[in-house]
């Protein structure tokens, strides 16, 4: 999410060209730097602590992020990206039953708490940190993700299969509930991500099925 202005990797005058390796650092730091903001707070983590978990000096780290609310930037553009490529990697796969298509958005969610717990803490839990317009600027794409959901709800509802009522309720009922699970979900425990994933797309396609099945 960082800006032109903001992002060390831009070509220009004084700017080096971005290669892949580049890159790969760039998304190292972010990954590090989610598990540290899950763990510590975004206000309790310092770009110290940073380079030290990334093996970088300080002067190093700021040839990739200026600084640590471009990290967070960073870390929060990755996060919506992703889950709007899912979405729409789902979408386009063509399966015409509205409930089989939601089922699968929300298993590629769900999927999110496995594969990067960190990065969803920080995405869900750590937005206020952002300055303005870059804080305005993510919520603006956090709803084009929430928008497609709230679309197949309401295509849903056009044929009778999904039960009536304000769409936009039902979608973020329904995010909510996977949502909820960085307050207490644990990676060490006795139910892995994918089980309770499953548990809950049933529990949510039953909530807004006209027919619970």
């Amino acid at each position: 999410m960082d800006t032109a202005q903001d992002d060390p990797g831009r070509t220009g005058p004084g700017r080096r060209e971005r290669s892949p390796a580049w890159d790969q650092k760039r998304r190292d730091i972010l990954d590090v730097s989610a598990a540290l903001f899950a763990s510590k707070g975004v206000d309790r983590t310092s770009m110290d602590d940073i380079g030290r978990a990334c093996g970088l000096e300080k002067p190093s780290l700021y040839h990739y992020f200026p600084s640590k609310k471009a990290i967070l930037g960073g870390i929060l553009a990755l996060g919506v990206d992703d889950l709007i490529a899912d979405a729409n990697g789902v979408l386009g796969a063509g399966v015409a039953d509205p409930s089989e298509r939601l089922a699968q958005l929300l298993r590629a969610h769900s999927r999110n708490f496995d594969r990067k717990l960190p990065h969803v803490k920080v995405f869900l839990l750590e937005e206020r940190a952002l300055d303005e317009p870059e804080r305005q600027k993510y919520l603006d794409r956090r709803r084009e993700y929430e928008q497609i959901i709230i679309d197949l709800i309401t295509e849903g509802q056009d044929q009778g299969v999904f039960r009536p009522g304000d769409p936009t309720i039902l979608a973020y009922g329904v995010l909510g509930m996977f949502n909820w699970m960085v307050q207490w979900y644990d990676p060490r425990g006795r139910t892995t991500a994918e089980e309770i994933g499953e548990l809950l797309v049933a529990a949510a396609i039953g909530a807004v099925r006209t027919d619970p099945r």
